[in-house]
């Protein structure tokens, strides 16, 4: 038969096979196209061509938006500036322009606002519905890379990420495969992985969803929810990353117990997003705090003279320390020889701060 069909939305090879049995029963000339969430299903298919839906130019996506949002093809007088930032939340998905230009039609300005104030912190739950069909399909130790991705490793070197997963037995050369392969993160030319706002959100959602209680969520990045779970010393066992911007807190009085109630802890990132700012976080009571599963270190300031007892080098994947630190914990630094990756802030000025450079394992920049 010469025909055309459609299948909209596989999620399995087993579907399109049960209802076409193969492809000789239709001639050459014939058409089918596919569209899934997974690329292997079209593998598994013998498809020849695969075509990559892209996001929406800004023009088309203000018009899709407009005729949700006011009936027409451009937004009304006065509230451009407001659609704008519509469009930088929903960055040309044609399921957000579509849903949020329904839900704001006919409303007032006032309810706009507040509207994309709200959209900055919770992802609106119809978008979230949808978009968490990819990640309801994926196993555990898929779903803990993706959730890690969303929450920590936006943008950041594949391969250093890979052994990070790697020893946190994630299994992630298959696991990431998968997730390229559902569209849910991508490797950028520069081997950075990235991922589309919206996917971030939702696995940033995914995690509040876990509690109202931050302490008892698995992944913390806010600074809010960090800053009372180490000031009010509520950590537990739940927590198994932390990722803060230093430069939006002052000051942290650490409880000596503060890390020790944080036993499955495996990623501890305190970082400085303003170097210039004003706040120059300053933390106190501090510790030996006993990191027994931390793989990945990054910490500005460290403010102590040595570094963890327990601190696991067969388990560490990377400790980074700025270069104001680096000769003051060098001393403990160089006995992590089987350490996979030790990054300088300041490689340039290695030479002139490291004692003895050579004896660095596989630094690289």
């Amino acid at each position: 038969m010469k025909v055309l069909i459609v299948f909209d939305d596989v999620t399995c090879f087993s579907q399109i096979e049960s209802l076409i049995g193969s492809l000789d029963w239709l001639t050459p000339v014939s058409r089918i196209i596919i569209t899934t969430r997974n690329k292997q299903v079209l593998r598994n298919w013998g498809v020849r061509k695969i075509y990559e839906m892209k996001a929406l130019e800004y023009h088309h996506a203000i018009r899709l938006f407009s005729r949700h949002a006011f009936k027409q093809n451009h937004p009304d007088v006065g509230y451009e500036e407001l659609s704008c930032k519509v469009m930088k939340y929903a960055q040309g998905v044609p399921l957000a322009l579509k849903v949020l230009g329904c839900f704001l039609h006919k409303r007032e300005k006032e309810v706009w606002e507040s509207a994309t104030d709200k959209l900055q912190r919770i992802l609106y739950p119809s978008i979230l519905e949808v978009l968490k069909i990819s990640y309801d399909s994926l196993d555990d130790k898929e779903k803990n890379i993706f959730l890690d991705v969303a929450c920590f490793f936006q943008g950041e070197d594949v391969d250093l990420v890979m052994k990070f997963f790697n020893a946190s037995g994630f299994y992630p050369e298959i696991g990431m495969s998968v997730l390229v392969d559902k569209s849910l993160i991508a490797i950028d030319s520069h081997k950075k992985i990235t991922m589309h706002d919206l996917l971030q959100e939702l696995g940033r959602e995914i995690v509040r969803q876990e509690s109202i209680d931050p302490a008892n969520r698995s992944r913390l990045w806010h600074h809010e929810d960090i800053y009372e779970v180490l000031t009010y010393n509520t950590g537990t066992e739940k927590i198994e990353g932390i990722c803060l911007d230093m430069s939006k807190i002052k000051e942290i009085r650490l409880n000596p117990s503060t890390f020790t109630k944080m036993p499955k802890l495996r990623f501890l990132k305190f970082y400085r997003s303003s170097v210039n700012g004003k706040n120059k976080c300053k933390i106190s009571y501090l510790q030996d705090p006993g990191f027994a599963e931390v793989k990945y270190l990054h910490w500005y300031g460290y403010p102590l003279k040595s570094l963890p007892s327990n601190l696991s080098a067969k388990k560490l994947v990377l400790v980074e320390v700025p270069d104001s630190d680096i000769e003051r914990l060098w001393h403990c630094v160089k006995h992590y020889s089987k350490l996979n990756q030790i990054i300088h802030a300041a490689c340039n000025m290695l030479t002139a701060k490291i004692p003895n450079p050579t004896l660095m394992p596989r630094m690289k920049n």
